[in-house]
């Protein structure tokens, strides 16, 4: 009996550091990259910003700079809120 409540912690670690790993990891990524909504808002606005500046350089326009990820979510936290 007392083997197996040696033995259990050790089998029972490996699989918990996996989770550790796994929700620190993902804690990263939701951090450094925004949420789902974020990047699904953030490609639409990328795709509108490159239609339209396909416009601008038919109609003989300069093209407008298209923000970065992290130049987009800059400026969508320093507007107001709703």
């Amino acid at each position: 009996m007392k083997k197996l409540l040696l033995i259990l912690p050790l089998l029972v670690l490996p699989l918990l550091t996996g989770c550790l790993v796994a929700a620190v990891g993902a804690g990263v990524g939701a951090v450094k990259y925004g949420n789902a909504k974020h990047r699904d808002a953030y490609a639409k606005y990328r795709t509108e910003a490159e239609r339209n500046n396909t416009d601008r350089e038919k109609s003989g326009l300069q093209p407008v700079k298209v923000l970065t990820f992290d130049e987009w979510v800059k400026g969508k936290e320093s507007l107001p809120a709703k």
